[in-house]
């Protein structure tokens, strides 16, 4: 156990995540939370060489066995999560400090610097649960949009739409919800482990807003961008305008946004955030179709199940042509393809936006979603078909929707046993015979008809049509306010 606590203490010392001047604190705390008597710090010969030997979850591990044998840990990961925290948040520095060098880093070195430090902080002190993402089961599925990603997540556990609608509407006194800042240090039961928990302050369009990584990532650098203030999501221009001014701040970071409705929406609609990081998504491989342009810009359909334009050009082309399209949509009715803006007082119609700056360039996509139900789709219209969903039952969120599927990781199991196995009978039997034996192609295709079935115009000529039916006068009417403008 000595060993394991010194190994620790000098990978976090060799890093420079724990100062040299904070050594005996963090060390004497250690002592204190495993209730042991201390001892005299004796550096490694050979740092490096012992970070080979041990590595940092081993040594953790080390730690925790210890804790749970004299009784002070109880059973369970969650428990063992909290005190990983316990332990290495003595190892990090405190979050002014993280802040303090995250900003001295981006001024002298710049942003991609700094952000190098805060993810590999964050990846050291085991927030980012990187061992646990290890064992996700990942493959690519060929379609005639391109090929798909399909991740089948072990890390995370699934959530239901219903469960996902009463957390929208659930209050707690504190913190309000698992977003808000007051989560930064917050450990003990009822809560999620938070006590290594470092977040970063960013001014986006004149706001307060937030900045961390994904423990639970789902692609490199994951990482979500929330509001100072608890509020719901809600998808307006300003919205837009939060997301380019982030993508001025971190140009090697696309980010996205969750539409701001149930069942459309991500798991999260309590309080307004965003997600991003470093990489590239298949729809952005899929091919364009281009339907309007002017000198600053120009705006394309593209060939992918979930309706999707592309606007490319300046930062004011973008933010008039975005605006417009999304205010007008917000509103628009098409019985023919089973959209409805509304019904009663119910609210249908949002879209998705996922931004990335090219160069001096802007690239916006624009998802555009419903979210009506009726008596024969009582999950969603536009949402997964019933068959489907004893694969997945989850929202169909921002990620998702880009290409990229997170099925639950109870499928590693289950998928060896398809065609035994009697709920998954009206799913399985809906394929062709001749692919019946391989599960990844069945788990893929079932995506891909998801995606299909999320979709609000039709991939045939008549949704075609549709969609210019409801494109084509919008830009017609915001080229001409521009020109007078």
């Amino acid at each position: 156990m000595r060993r394991a606590l010194d190994h620790l203490v000098s990978v976090f010392l060799r890093k420079g995540y724990l100062a040299e001047e904070n050594l005996h604190y963090a060390r004497n705390g250690l002592f204190d939370l495993l209730g042991v008597e201390g001892w005299p710090y004796v550096p490694p010969q050979d740092p490096q060489a012992a970070n080979e030997e041990q590595t940092t979850q081993e040594a953790l591990s080390i730690l925790l066995a210890f804790a749970r044998d004299t009784n002070k840990l109880p059973q369970g990961l969650a428990h063992e999560d909290d005190w990983t925290a316990r332990i290495t948040d003595l190892l990090i520095p405190d979050p002014r400090t993280v802040q303090e060098r995250f900003t001295h880093l981006q001024e002298t070195e710049g942003i991609a610097a700094a952000l190098q430090w805060f993810y590999g902080m964050n990846v050291t002190d085991q927030y980012i649960k990187t061992q646990r993402i290890a064992q996700n089961k990942t493959w690519t599925h060929p379609t005639a949009f391109g090929d798909l990603q399909v991740t089948l997540n072990r890390s995370k556990p699934e959530k239901t739409p219903e469960e996902i609608k009463a957390a929208a509407k659930a209050s707690s006194d504190y913190p309000a919800c698992m977003l808000c800042e007051e989560n930064v240090g917050l450990c003990g039961e009822g809560h999620a482990p938070r006590r290594h928990h470092r977040i970063l302050r960013q001014s986006l369009a004149g706001e307060p807003w937030f900045f961390q990584y994904s423990p639970y990532a789902y692609f490199p650098e994951h990482c979500i961008v929330f509001s100072k203030t608890h509020r719901p999501m809600k998808i307006t221009a300003h919205t837009l305008a939060v997301l380019l001014a982030f993508t001025d701040a971190m140009p090697d970071y696309f980010i996205a946004s969750n539409a701001d409705l149930p069942i459309v929406g991500g798991s999260i609609l309590s309080h307004d955030h965003f997600q991003g990081g470093r990489t590239v998504f298949p729809v952005e491989h899929a091919q364009k179709e281009a339907l309007f342009q002017e000198p600053d810009g120009r705006i394309s359909l593209v060939n992918w199940p979930v309706t999707t334009l592309c606007l490319e050009g300046s930062r004011s082309f973008i933010e008039h042509y975005a605006s417009k399209i999304l205010g007008c949509w917000r509103g628009y009715s098409d019985p023919s393809q089973g959209v409805l803006a509304q019904t009663m007082d119910t609210p249908h119609n949002t879209v998705n936006f996922h931004v990335r700056k090219k160069g001096e360039s802007y690239q916006v996509l624009i998802l555009l979603r419903n979210n009506r139900t009726d008596a024969e789709h009582p999950s969603g219209i536009f949402h997964t078909r019933a068959r489907h969903q004893v694969i997945k039952k989850e929202n169909i969120g921002i990620i998702e929707a880009l290409g990229l599927a997170i099925f639950p990781g109870r499928l590693m199991q289950q998928m060896e046993h398809f065609a035994e196995d009697p709920q998954f009978a009206a799913w399985h039997t809906s394929f062709p015979k001749q692919r019946l034996d391989d599960p990844q192609w069945l788990i893929g295709e079932t995506f891909l008809e998801i995606l299909q079935d999320v979709g609000v115009f039709a991939l045939d000529e008549s949704g075609r049509a549709a969609l210019l039916t409801f494109l084509t006068p919008i830009l017609l009417e915001a080229q001409k306010e521009r020109t007078r403008s």
